[in-house]
């Protein structure tokens, strides 16, 4: 292999590296906004029923109304 190709190479190497960090955090980024949105719906279905709840699990998703601007 001469020298360009290799260090051609290299650096795709490289930036497939710099790449991939770069879409771990903004996975990690995503996930944590995630939790917060969660959190956010928990608290807003609580104030909604005048209950407060400690976690979400004590909530039944399939009590929820489907929303009709999805559709």
């Amino acid at each position: 292999m001469d020298q360009s190709a290799r260090y051609t190479a290299e650096h795709t190497v490289m930036d497939s590296g710099i790449e991939i960090r770069e879409l771990k955090h903004l996975l990690v980024v995503a996930e944590d906004k995630i939790s917060k949105l969660e959190a956010e719906i928990v608290e807003l279905k609580a104030d909604d029923f005048g209950i407060q709840f400690s976690d979400k699990s004590q909530l039944d998703a399939d009590d929820e109304e489907p929303n009709k601007e999805t559709y």
